[in-house]
């Protein structure tokens, strides 16, 4: 009996681990966002770059804050943008100093649709994330003041032929912290990618990110995201902060 039971002991944990990601799975695929939902989305774009051998180099990094309305329902996503940001980015242009700044019309480039829609359905972007996970940990934590239960990934992102020639070493960690009825709660991700161009040029970039979510009707919502970034590689480094927050009607 002993020698039936030992090898049913150690199989256990995988078979818990393979279970949280089937009990994610489903809880994700309970939210198919059919219904309607709008907010307003807040952005604060942050970004800072030099050149490494040049101390003096450093420009001052610029901050830009503008907020949008997006709405989801049916099969269209709305993005409406406020007059008064677009009138303030065109004044930007128009700065007839060269070393003036253009912190907005820089943040309204770095303004993704596609990350405004995931921010109104989280759920496609947390399966594809579990896609690439292994669980490492499955177990009971707090956070701010709730009972929940963390689950630790290891991620195994997937890399193009040719991004795979440049990229050497690869990082990738997560964490989604659950509720008592398996649904998301938050979730953190941390990214380190290093490797070598053209032989003699050398990179490297770091990305941690983390996301707060809720519900609203058949949804799965992001109401905050923060993600902070640095790179460097060819004599330059650069870093960029991201905050978004949402606020549902």
């Amino acid at each position: 009996m002993r020698l039936l039971v030992a090898p049913l002991l150690l199989l256990t944990p995988s078979l818990v681990h393979a279970d949280a990601l089937a009990q994610l799975r489903e809880a994700l695929a309970s939210l198919p966002a059919t219904q309607s939902v709008s907010a307003t989305v807040e952005l604060e774009f942050t970004t800072s770059g030099r050149a490494d051998d040049d101390d003096e180099s450093e420009a001052k990094p610029e901050t830009a804050r503008l907020a949008v309305r997006a709405e989801a329902g049916g099969d269209d996503l709305r993005v409406l943008w406020p007059r008064a940001i677009l009138d303030a980015a065109a004044a930007e242009r128009g700065n007839r100093d060269p070393d003036a700044g253009q912190p907005l019309r820089a943040a309204l480039a770095r303004v993704d649709v596609q990350d405004i829609d995931a921010y109104l359905n989280a759920a496609p972007t947390l399966l594809n994330l579990i896609d690439q996970a292994t669980v490492q940990a499955d177990a009971p934590d707090t956070r701010d003041g709730r009972s929940l239960r963390r689950l630790t990934l290891a991620l195994d992102p997937p890399l193009s032929a040719q991004a795979r020639k440049y990229v050497k070493d690869i990082d990738a960690t997560a964490s989604i912290w659950v509720d008592e009825g398996g649904m998301p709660v938050a979730a953190e991700r941390a990214l380190k990618i290093g490797g070598r161009a053209m032989l003699v040029i050398s990179f490297e970039n770091e990305t941690r990110e983390s996301w707060e979510f809720a519900r609203r009707g058949d949804r799965l919502v992001v109401t905050r995201h923060d993600s902070d970034s640095n790179s460097s590689g060819g004599g330059e480094s650069g870093s960029e902060r991201r905050r978004s927050s949402l606020r549902f009607e």
